[in-house]
């Protein structure tokens, strides 16, 4: 998950200005709520404004709660927008549901989906081949066609025994056209199967520190990275962004984690804390390598 902050002070000549200008734009941490407000909600995710808001505020909940302190709060007017944005990510994450297969971060999970993957890819591979023959050819027909159709046109018209040979031709040509409509359409559905497994197989390669080659998608790549979500505060503003989840659970430690960010923690190496790098926990709770991060920030005695 990416965090990118970009930050500037501002020096002010009266030094008892100076300091206060700056107290005022950089509190103590953990001072004040950080206050936030919804961004956009895609329709992809199917959640409404107010499910979507009680995820955030469990996910607020559970630093909130381990200090007994109010670190952040809801406002409509907020500059931190927190938005639900549906690309490649989820819809690989929909697609692979719909193949009853998840992405977890083991070896198992990954050699499951590689193997999906290698069945699909020999279908679509042997379709394809299928394809282009059907295609050729249907060319071949048409032009034999239409160059019967010229012959006639500039020759005053075809016998109506011709005329009758070219309509069953113009008939059979449009049945083949319509089978290969859906035979294109049976093959963009696999290349889409196809490339929600090699988003998730480059994902899992990269989260589990995997030697390989970078799997390539079929078609024109939907992204080259494959993030949850990201926290982001540069000129344009603050931001929390969520582009993938498999479940609740999953959606509220992602914000969470985020929001964390959003705090002023970096990660941690322990892979069941809410500020890991990877969403790899299961717990609605800080970890207790969270704590002394918080504690450490907030200077918590």
């Amino acid at each position: 998950m990416l965090r990118a902050i970009k930050s500037g002070i501002i020096v002010i000549a009266v030094l008892g200005v100076s300091i206060f200008a700056y107290a005022k734009l950089n509190p103590p941490p953990c001072s004040e709520p950080i206050r936030y407000s919804l961004g956009t909600i895609d329709d992809g995710f199917k959640l409404t404004n107010e499910q979507f808001l009680e995820n955030i505020n469990q996910a607020a909940g559970i630093w909130s709660g381990a200090l007994d302190k109010s670190l952040f709060e809801y406002d409509a007017e907020a500059v931190l927008k927190i938005s639900l944005v549906y690309d490649y990510r989820q819809q690989s994450t929909d697609e692979l549901k719909k193949l009853g297969l998840n992405i977890e971060n083991t070896q198992e999970s990954y050699n499951e989906i590689k193997a999906s993957y290698q069945a699909r890819k020999s279908d679509y591979e042997l379709r394809k081949q299928a394809l282009d023959a059907e295609i050729r050819d249907y060319e071949k027909k048409q032009n034999a066609y239409n160059q019967k159709v010229n012959y006639w046109n500039s020759n005053g018209g075809a016998p109506k025994k011709e005329y009758d040979a070219l309509q069953r031709e113009k008939v059979a040509l449009d049945a083949q056209r319509a089978e290969i409509t859906a035979q294109q359409d049976q093959i963009n559905a696999l290349i889409d199967d196809l490339n929600s497994l090699v988003n998730a197989l480059n994902l899992l390669a990269k989260n589990l520190n995997l030697n390989i080659n970078k799997y390539n998608t079929v078609g024109t790549s939907r992204g080259s990275q494959f993030e949850e979500g990201v926290y982001v505060e540069d000129s344009s503003g603050k931001r929390i962004d969520i582009f993938e989840f498999e479940n609740e659970t999953q959606l509220i430690r992602l914000l969470a984690h985020e929001l964390g960010h959003a705090l002023g923690l970096d990660h941690v190496e322990d892979s069941s804390a809410i500020m890991y790098k990877l969403n790899s926990g299961t717990d609605l709770s800080l970890a207790a390598s969270d704590l002394t991060e918080l504690v450490q920030l907030c200077r918590v005695r």
